[in-house]
């Protein structure tokens, strides 16, 4: 499965995407300033102390743009043309 999670800072709402299909979006008091100065955010476990990720996770990319609703489905098809 290919997994996809948006922020936007401006709406404050987070998207969920799976194999470049819109699964869900929420409203969100959350703010990426949280993970500033962070020294202990990991992946599959977080500064939060959430729980550990049971699973693997095989690649991880921050984007430093903003993407549209379209981009999950043209990244997981770049993806799959490797």
């Amino acid at each position: 499965v290919f997994t996809t999670v948006t922020f936007d800072g401006s709406e404050k709402e987070m998207s969920l995407y799976e194999d470049g299909v819109l699964i869900g979006t929420e409203k969100t008091d959350v703010d990426l300033s949280v993970l500033e100065g962070a020294d202990n955010a990991l992946i599959g476990y977080g500064q939060f102390k959430n729980d550990i990720l049971s699973g693997m996770v095989a690649d991880f990319k921050i984007y430093d743009y903003a993407m549209t609703a379209a981009s999950p489905g043209r990244k997981l098809e770049k993806e799959m043309r490797r």
